[in-house]
């Protein structure tokens, strides 16, 4: 891809103008521009923010730690947000039950779902939260033989050691 044009693209939506303008310079659709845009954003590594006007800014999900560009009363990212909109519960004393639980056998989905949670993504929520609280403790190498997949573990910043 080029990426002068990818830049070009960015610049123009970070200065306001809508995707069907972008399209029509280019005479590409606007679901094609917002495509690039995303493109540009994993190559170079950091979100493209619009100036919406001064009630959006780049910052930290105060739960994850991702780079995130929402309204200033915002102060989690979409899936953060989410978790605490379901009312997930965070304490230490639970986080600690949770992977006990664990390891004693019991998948996450069911743990998930004998706490009282439906959604199928709350499992991986539970993990997260395990997960943040076996690193506040030190503990974090003992999540490894319990997860099979980490790579979204690396995209909230929690590396596991193989």
């Amino acid at each position: 891809m080029n990426l002068q044009r990818l830049a070009d693209i960015a610049e123009q939506y970070q200065s306001g103008k809508v995707l069907r303008e972008i399209g029509r310079d280019y005479g590409i659709s606007r679901e094609r521009v917002r495509q690039l845009i995303v493109v540009f954003e994993r190559q170079s590594g950091q979100p493209i923010a619009r100036h919406y006007g001064a009630d959006r800014t780049v910052r930290q999900c105060a739960d994850c730690g991702i780079s995130i560009c929402r309204i200033k009363s915002s102060t989690r990212c979409r899936k953060c947000s989410g978790i605490a909109r379901r009312g997930l519960r965070t304490s230490q004393a639970l986080c600690e039950a949770y992977f006990d639980r664990r390891k004693a056998g019991e998948s996450w989905r069911g743990i998930a779902r004998s706490s009282g949670y439906k959604s199928s993504h709350i499992s991986h929520a539970i993990i997260l939260l395990v997960a943040k609280w076996l690193s506040q403790e030190g503990r974090l190498d003992e999540l490894r033989p319990y997860v099979r997949k980490t790579a979204w573990l690396r995209k909230h910043r929690i590396e596991l050691q193989a």
